[in-house]
């Protein structure tokens, strides 16, 4: 079952559509123990992904790879890094990337 909606894919389409480098997103979570928003969060990104061929998902595990979590200041999950022709862009978010809708 697709979490966003047809217009909202169409939207984020429209968006990435702009996109002229390819763009990696790390996604940083944990296969035992994690928050379900690590769930959630990995299906929102799939489907993010599969609107662009420019886009493509990383998964890291943030226990097993310290190391690449410290390098991209890491220190929760879920998390997400972006790369830009593979260098960082000192871009992160924290969380499930959804919200809640008033009245649902």
């Amino acid at each position: 079952m697709a979490l966003l909606s047809e217009s909202d894919r169409q939207t984020v389409r429209n968006h990435l559509a702009g996109i002229h480098h390819p763009v990696t997103l790390l996604f940083f979570t944990q296969t035992i123990g994690g928050p379900e928003s690590a769930v959630l969060a990995r299906q929102v990104l799939d489907e993010v992904v599969s609107l662009s061929d420019r886009v493509s998902l990383e998964e890291v595990n943030s226990i097993l790879d310290k190391e690449r979590a410290e390098q991209y200041g890491i220190t929760h999950i879920p998390a997400v890094a972006i790369l830009r022709d593979g260098k960082y862009t000192r871009m992160r978010f924290f969380g499930a990337p959804a919200a809640t809708r008033a009245g649902s």
